[in-house]
């Protein structure tokens, strides 16, 4: 696998609990789906000494500072995140599909058959509030979904 600073995993100082990810600018647990998934297609996370050294590698990699949040996604790209993100008994996509059975025709419609899902729409935000996700959770499943190649 090529070394994406977008989306890559580093092991800091040997706890092997979690990694880092860049492309949710967060820890995430040795057995989160995406991080298994990535490592399952042949990433190797990196091992670094700190988070001290973390920092002035992803500050040379961005100098002007880390690239603004990701502001859209292809709907095929967010359907994948949420299948592959635990929430409650099922996944997060069958939390989403349980309200979109309930949701008014143009949104049913869009979820049907649209090609892009904004993270500032009205609607974005409105279903991540009835399904308790955090604003900074909402930008890491943005993240994690645009680092998500065909």
């Amino acid at each position: 696998m090529r070394y994406d600073p977008r989306d890559w995993y580093w092991i800091v100082a040997g706890d092997e609990s979690h990694a880092w990810s860049s492309a949710r600018a967060a820890y995430v647990p040795a057995d989160d789906p995406l991080y298994s998934d990535w490592r399952q297609r042949g990433g190797q996370p990196t091992r670094i000494a700190s988070e001290a050294e973390l920092r002035e590698v992803l500050l040379a990699q961005y100098p002007a500072g880390w690239p603004a949040g990701v502001r859209s996604v292809a709907l095929w790209q967010a359907k994948a995140v949420m299948e592959l993100t635990p929430h409650g008994d099922g996944t997060l996509l069958d939390a989403v599909e349980a309200l979109m059975a309930q949701a008014d025709v143009p949104t049913r419609a869009w979820w049907q058959h649209g090609t892009e899902i904004e993270r500032d729409h009205a609607r974005t935000v409105g279903m991540a509030a009835q399904l308790g996700i955090a604003e900074a959770d909402l930008d890491a499943l943005f993240a994690a979904a645009a680092a998500i190649e065909a």
